[in-house]
């Protein structure tokens, strides 16, 4: 199981605006966005009870995002990573690399 504590973090490509979480479940509020100076947004969750436990079996993150406006097709990478430790002591860390194709006009 992974602890109380423990971030959900997606690094959403530089390009992408209107970053909006729609909706979560197992994470303390509702988890922040953030821009940085190069444009890039990053959702952080933190969890609220340990994920993988009889009541949380997954912790969910949803958004929603609007993607550049492109002549012709682009490929964009959203990292999703994971900072925190499981019951058992173990260090959890990244988690995946999606690739996202956006058609271009």
């Amino acid at each position: 199981r992974i602890t109380i504590g423990a971030k959900l973090v997606i690094n959403v490509p530089k390009e992408w605006t209107s970053i909006t979480v729609t909706g979560d479940s197992g994470f303390v509020g509702t988890p922040s966005v953030t821009q940085f100076g190069d444009n890039s947004h990053q959702i952080v969750g933190v969890t609220s009870s340990e994920i993988g436990s009889t009541g949380n079996s997954a912790g969910t993150i949803t958004f929603t995002a609007k993607a550049p406006n492109i002549i012709k097709d682009e490929l964009y990478v959203m990292y999703v990573l994971a900072q925190g430790t499981t019951t058992n002591g173990f260090t959890i860390g990244p988690l995946a690399e999606i690739v996202l194709q956006v058609n271009g006009d």
